[in-house]
Order: C-alpha cells, then structure tokens, then sequence
C-alpha cells in the first residue's frame, strides 16, 4: 500500500468541520481591521502577518464544534469495522 492511497480518508476526517473553519474565517477577515492581516511573498504564498496570528486563532478555535467533530469521526471509525 502507498501512502497515497491511505490519504482520502485523512481528508475525509478534515471536511468535517470545514463549513466552521471557513464560517469563522470569514467572520475575522469581515471586520475592517482584519483586511490587511495578510503579507504576499513571493511565488503568491500568502501569510499571516506574526502578529495577527494569535488574534485569528482567538478568534476562530471558539467557533469549532470538537464535540459534533469528534462524535461525528468516532461514528465514521465505527462504520468503517
């Protein structure tokens, strides 16, 4: 088996809280003084600025359901026996 082929559930585990992740991302990015948080380096590699990362992780960690997300991924182990 190579690793490849293990990686789809990996990602499948991932979507679970996607729609959170992006719903809080948004959020942080809708307020004015979040706009400019991003630095562009080269190769079009986007990044957050070193001091804007604490707040975004402030602001979004609260907003992840980990109880559904870890209820919902023991459900899909189980099914997977």
């Amino acid at each position: 088996m190579r690793i490849h082929d293990a990686e789809p559930l990996v990602y499948d585990f991932e979507e679970l809280g996607r729609a959170w992740v992006e719903d809080a991302v948004i959020g942080w990015l809708s307020k004015p003084e979040n706009r400019k948080a991003f630095i562009r380096e080269s190769g079009w590699v986007t990044k957050l600025k070193d001091d804007k990362v604490a707040p975004f992780v402030e602001y979004v960690a609260p907003k992840i359901k980990t109880e559904v997300l870890l209820h919902d991924a023991r459900d899909i182990v189980r099914a997977l026996n």
